[in-house]
């Protein structure tokens, strides 16, 4: 997929999302300095283009994708699609739940494609939230290792966020544990976090956030540790 028809792709969705609101539709368009997934870059270092939208009827189950325009492994120019569903409501008082699976794919990449259950737990009071989960790709024929082997990959990650009372301003800090087909270590086991701060007023976010990752078990020859600064800038309805 060339990337003027993923811009295409993104003006639309840009055009027509407000049109849909009303229906349980939501949608947001952003540009990334770097596109970091779990700490570790998959725009090699490059600023990427990204659009999601998603359906949710009032019994709270939804229908999502997800649409990036970065450089992947099979090359510059690839395009990442995902396509989600799941469920989400209230638990329990301030505790919330959301539950579903993904698929992630990559035109024009061969052997990149697999689905993930993901589970998330949140928490909310007042101005500050938390949330926590975990991700489960099972065995697939495109989940292969630093080994070289067929794997599965687990992941778990919290997170925190507090907006600053008076102000458009928020903070969040998040930490993950990564092990399986992704960590990137033959060994086994990567660390990630994000701690950042957005701006956001009328529909609009600004981001800077530091974001990061490390191979605690990385053998010789293989990345130990990556880091660096995102900026984002986003629309969303």
């Amino acid at each position: 997929m060339r990337p003027t028809s993923v811009l295409l792709a993104m003006a639309l969705l840009w055009t027509t999302v407000p049109q849909a609101a009303a229906q349980g539709i939501s949608g947001e368009a952003e540009i990334v300095s770097d596109y970091r997934y779990r700490g570790v870059s998959l725009s090699n270092g490059r600023p990427a283009l990204q659009a999601s939208a998603e359906f949710e009827s009032n019994a709270g189950f939804y229908l999502g994708g997800f649409g990036s325009w970065a450089p992947h492994d099979g090359g510059s120019n690839a395009v990442e699609l995902d396509a989600s569903a799941g469920w989400r409501g209230t638990i329990a008082g301030a505790l919330t739940v959301d539950g579903g699976v993904s698929w992630y794919h990559y035109p024009g990449v061969a052997d990149c494609d697999y689905a993930e259950a993901i589970a998330t737990f949140g928490w909310e009071r007042g101005d500050t939230g938390a949330r926590a989960g975990i991700a489960w790709a099972p065995r697939q024929a495109n989940l292969i290792d630093a080994a070289g082997d067929e794997d599965d990959n687990l992941y778990g990650f919290a997170a925190i966020e507090r907006a600053i009372p008076g102000t458009p301003i928020s903070l969040t800090l998040e930490a993950g544990y990564e092990s399986g087909a992704f960590d990137g270590a033959a060994r086994g086991g990567k660390l990630d976090w994000r701690g950042g701060v957005a701006l956001s007023r009328g529909g609009f976010t600004a981001s800077a956030s530091y974001v990061g990752a490390v191979r605690p078990r990385a053998a010789a020859g293989e990345r130990r540790r990556e880091h660096g600064l995102v900026i984002a800038l986003g629309r969303s309805f």
